[in-house]
């Protein structure tokens, strides 16, 4: 199943167009830079001109992702996203109810360089996953795997923004890193990566300056 799809008059590609042609190959992705503006909740900090439209599909259903034209496509940003979301796809089977009701509720990650921080605009269902955070400050790249549980993290946001649960804030962030953590196995998270996750279950104010920080 690699056909394309159309939402709102954008089109979207399967998330294996995501991946360059291996070997140095010739590779161009299959579809084209769109205007995702009205996607975006400000659009003068984050104005998603030009963005490109994949798509995994989980469930039954289909979650978008949208790449902002700052990340070039083919480049290595490309090749991991299209690794995370082929770990959604691979644990999705494995997912407990909590994560799998999460993901339900998530109508797209866009990926983009704009914002401060991630952060998750509840009332649409869309998670901003600021590129920024994948390549830590010595240069190395967190894992697919951590990536993958950070949308699951943000997706949750959205469910509890639904079911009339207080969404932000450092119990919100503490059951969402509960969830993380609860489907470590699935999701292929490493002892070091579950550690962290406890450690800020544990003290949650190590994060205080981030979660209020202001997100764009």
């Amino acid at each position: 199943m690699t056909q394309k799809i159309s939402v709102d008059n954008r089109t979207y590609c399967f998330y294996t167009d995501l991946m360059p042609a291996p070997g140095g190959a010739p590779w161009a992705f299959p579809g084209t830079a769109e205007d995702r503006g009205f996607l975006s909740p400000k659009q003068d900090k984050i104005p998603l001109r030009r963005t490109y439209g994949a798509y995994v599909t989980l469930g039954g259903r289909n979650i978008l992702f949208v790449i902002d034209d700052a990340v070039a496509p083919g480049s290595p940003m490309w090749t991991f996203i299209h690794k995370v979301a082929a770990r959604l796809v691979a644990s999705y089977d494995a997912l407990d109810a909590g994560a799998k009701q999460a993901l339900a509720r998530l109508r797209a990650v866009v990926f983009v360089a704009s914002p401060d921080r991630s952060f998750a605009q509840v009332e649409k269902g869309i998670f901003f996953y600021d590129t920024d955070e994948i390549v830590r400050a010595d240069g190395s790249w967190i894992s697919d795997s951590y990536a993958a549980s950070n949308i699951v993290h943000d997706a949750n946001h959205v469910l509890l923004s639904e079911t009339g649960i207080q969404h932000w804030g450092l119990e919100a962030e503490k059951t969402c890193w509960n969830l993380q953590v609860a489907n470590k196995a699935a999701l292929g998270l490493d002892a070091h990566e579950v550690a962290h996750l406890n450690k800020l279950i544990a003290d949650p104010d190590i994060t205080a300056g981030r979660v209020l920080q202001r997100p764009f």
